[in-house]
Formats: structure tokens, C-alpha cells, sequence
């Protein structure tokens, strides 16, 4: 056997262990084709064999179409900051195995750090991922917090993806505070029994 020969055979593996590890997080034979480049015939039977069923439903269209909440939004944020830590630079249209191996590697890393309160899906994460790279959402640094936070200029993005989560939340925990009233501790917190009269 000759070198190129293993050469390959050991990329095949490489390809394939990618591909069932994005499976078994619940990304589509589509998308797994698109960034494994194996034949979508393949992928489908082993979607089938790991949830007994063929691959339905709608996929989301872009990331930040289920970006409607807090937890949500700092979830990805999270894991959009973790990824571009161990990438670098984040944004390009063509995808190499060792991308997808750095994303899946990112995603651990979130899990790991999120713990039970991980929000994030691999399957959400994938389109986190491929949206960053494409330039569909921005990872940004604020000015104000100087945490970074995934943005879009979208129209149909929501005010969560338009501003600093992590400066809504201080928002809401300072005005929590304020409405909570101070107690004044000249006041006495129980009123005095009134004396008897033991003139009578």
C-alpha cells in the first residue's frame, strides 16, 4: 500500500468521525455534507441508523432567527467568543476539515464552561458558526462593558441582537434594585405597649 494511498484512507477517517460526531449532535445530512464533502447518500443512512428515522423538519435560516431571548443570545455569544479564541479569524466562504474540527472543539469548550446552564445546541451552534464565518452576525466588543456580543443589522433581528445582553441584564438588575425599598433602621420595628395607668 502506498503513502498516498494511507494518505487518503486516514483522511476518509478523519472525514467520517467528523461526520458522526456532527450527526449525533442533531446537524443535518445537508449541512454535514456541505462541510465534510461525503457522499449525502452516506450521511443519510447513518442519520437513520442513529435516530431510526430520515431527517425532517425546518432548519432555521439564519442564527439569528432563534435568537429571541437573553439566555439565549448570551449562549451564543458565549460560544461565538470561545470559537474565534481558538480560530482566529473567523470569516470565510470555504470550510477545510480542520474548521469544522476547531467548531466542534469550540463547542465542547462551551458546554464544558456553560455547564447546566448551556442553552446552546450543537445544531444551534452550527449555524452560530457558519453565520460568523459568512458575516452574517458580528462578534463585538462593547463600549460600554467591553464584552463581546453577537450583533446583526438584520430587519427581522431582534433588539436583543442589536445591543449589548450583558448591559440589558445590569439594566435590569439596577433597576430591580432601585424599586426595592430601604428600610430605615431608626424605625422601630415593633410599636411599644402602652403602659397601664396604676393611678386608678
Amino acid at each position: 500500500m502506498t503513502k498516498k494511498r494511507v494518505g487518503k484512507d486516514v483522511e476518509s477517517i478523519r472525514r467520517l468521525n467528523v461526520a458522526v460526531t456532527l450527526l449525533s449532535g442533531g446537524i443535518r445530512p445537508t449541512n454535514v455534507e456541505a462541510v465534510t464533502r461525503l457522499p449525502k447518500v452516506t450521511l443519510s443512512e447513518l442519520w437513520r441508523e442513529m435516530y431510526g428515522r430520515p431527517a425532517k423538519g425546518q432548519t432555521p435560516t439564519f442564527a439569528y432567527t432563534f435568537m429571541r431571548s437573553m439566555d439565549m443570545n448570551k449562549g451564543c455569544s458565549l460560544f461565538a467568543t470561545l470559537y474565534k479564541n481558538i480560530a482566529g479569524n473567523v470569516t470565510g466562504d470555504t470550510t477545510s476539515l480542520e474548521d469544522v474540527e476547531i467548531f466542534i472543539r469550540s463547542y465542547e469548550r462551551y458546554l464544558n464552561m456553560a455547564g447546566s446552564g448551556a442553552v446552546l445546541s450543537m445544531e444551534q451552534a452550527y449555524y452560530v458558526w457558519r453565520d460568523l464565518r459568512k458575516g452574517f452576525i458580528q462578534l463585538r466588543p462593547c463600549n460600554r462593558c467591553g464584552a463581546a456580543y453577537l450583533y446583526s443589522a438584520h430587519y427581522e433581528a431582534t433588539g436583543y441582537v442589536r445591543q449589548c445582553q450583558y448591559c440589558i441584564t445590569l439594566g435590569r438588575v439596577r433597576r430591580r434594585v432601585m424599586r426595592i425599598p430601604k428600610k430605615d433602621p431608626h424605625v422601630a420595628m415593633f410599636s411599644p405597649k402602652k403602659s397601664e395607668d396604676v393611678s386608678q
